[in-house]
């Protein structure tokens, strides 16, 4: 089953999601499928792009079903109602399988889809500002999806079933994070994103939609007022 999963949001060197990079995390504890999910998207809008490091937080050993795989961001762009593109994408390929008595064992594949080696199968598709960038019903649909552990590592995925071990029509998996960078006309540097949301799993599933970085900023900021004046009590007494 695909599940998306509500989300915290940082601003990178400010106070608003319209500067230029934007940080999204999923919270802490979220599930799917019954199992933990742990994500981030790394958003940079400038002129007419929109470039997204995603990456599946878990490591290898955290690893226990296709439920945790990152098939999916949807978000929201305040400046553009235009379509897009993925201008580019690459990300490090995986098959996961036995090999003699290692289960979970990673070898190294390349991409089944696309003119490059390290291409990812995901198609980019928007209904007006609404954006998703989509790993199902795309090239090379259910396989590339996005699962935990380091990019280039080898450590074996110890404790993932048959729905991430052997199972063919899910390899290869991109390891760890996915890059890329998405052609969208009227998108700036001052581009609004909000609703962002992460799906996971092979199944496509109801969205849940993030909660508004400027809204989570202001917390921030009350939060670290509150720290001042527990610390000026402390300092005082």
């Amino acid at each position: 089953m695909r599940i998306a999963v509500a989300l915290t949001a940082l601003a990178a060197l400010g106070t608003s999601a319209n500067a230029d990079t934007v940080t999204f995390f999923t919270p802490v504890g979220a599930m799917s499928g019954g199992q933990q999910v742990d994500a981030s998207a790394y958003i940079t809008t400038g002129n007419g792009t929109v470039t997204i490091s995603l990456s599946n937080l878990l490591t290898a050993t955290q690893v226990r079903s296709i439920a945790q795989n990152l098939s999916d961001l949807s978000f929201t762009l305040d400046t553009t109602t235009s379509s897009g593109s993925v201008a580019s994408s690459t990300g490090t390929f995986i098959n996961v399988n036995d090999i003699g008595s290692i289960h979970g064992a990673v070898t190294t594949a390349s991409s089944t889809s696309g003119s490059a080696s390290n291409l990812i199968g995901w198609v980019l598709a928007n209904s007006g500002g609404n954006y998703e960038l989509n790993g199902l019903g795309a090239l090379a649909s259910p396989a590339q999806t996005i699962i935990g552990g380091t990019a280039g590592s080898f450590a074996a995925y110890s404790s993932a079933n048959s729905s991430i071990d052997g199972n063919g029509s899910h390899n290869p998996f991109v390891q760890g994070t996915g890059y890329f960078v998405l052609d969208i006309a009227g998108v700036t540097a001052a581009t609004d994103i909000s609703n962002v949301a992460f799906s996971f799993g092979t199944t496509p599933g109801s969205t849940v939609s993030a909660p508004e970085p400027s809204s989570l900023v202001l917390l921030g900021i009350g939060l670290l007022g509150l720290v001042g004046l527990a610390g000026r009590k402390l300092i005082t007494a």
